[in-house]
């Protein structure tokens, strides 16, 4: 375990903050120590880790599973659907976990279901400002009804795409972008483009959409 983990864990279960200085102290080493081994992200050792449990009266694994049970693993899908004309997708995408609090999800996020979360990783500037090149983007895929306004993330003709929908009342969408150098697309009812939605965008974790 590193220091940064170890600050973390301190902080959240004491509710303070924990400097460099009080882990030195509970481990009874210097500073200068346990600054140099942050800088180099080197593991505590065990003997250290124990002296710091017993100062503050804690157990680190216990904190560890404590905070795995109050977080869920959203899939962070390795396709990077472009805010422009779209990421061609011929290739199985690499997912990567990342956490994200329960209390976060129930008191701040709209979802149909914590369990259909994604993230992605925007590309392209033409949803700038709201979404900028590089940008993680939350999506909830239960939620595919494009007939209110939004954000969504959508693949056609093998083409991953993030774009804002405005369904009209005689059935054009309008696809835009709201970066204004760049033209709203319009699909007629009659239009042979197919697409598919992936789930609609509810949160830019990078820049809180």
């Amino acid at each position: 375990m590193n220091i940064s983990e170890i600050q973390e864990l301190l902080r959240e279960s004491k509710k303070s903050n924990i400097t460099l200085s009080d882990i030195a102290k509970a481990a009874g080493t210097s500073r200068g120590y346990i600054s140099k081994i942050a800088a180099k992200n080197t593991p505590l050792s065990q003997n250290k880790l124990k002296m710091i449990e017993e100062y503050y009266s804690v157990n680190f694994n216990a904190l560890i599973n404590t905070k795995k049970e109050e977080c869920i693993t959203i899939e962070h899908i390795g396709i990077r659907p472009s805010c422009g004309s779209g990421t061609l997708v011929d290739e199985e995408p690499v997912i990567r976990p990342i956490m994200l609090g329960n209390e976060v999800i129930s008191h701040y996020l709209r979802c149909s279901n914590p369990t259909n979360l994604k993230a992605f990783t925007a590309s392209g500037d033409s949803m700038s400002p709201l979404i900028e090149d590089g940008d993680v983007l939350l999506v909830d895929i239960g939620r595919c009804d494009i007939s209110n306004s939004g954000i969504y993330v959508f693949c056609s003709n093998n083409e991953w795409r993030v774009k804002r929908f405005n369904l009209k009342l005689n059935g054009t969408l309008e696809i835009i972008s709201d970066n204004k150098k760049y033209r709203t697309e319009v699909l007629t009812p009659d239009s042979k483009v197919e697409i598919k939605i992936i789930g609609r965008v509810i949160k830019n974790m990078s820049r809180g959409l």
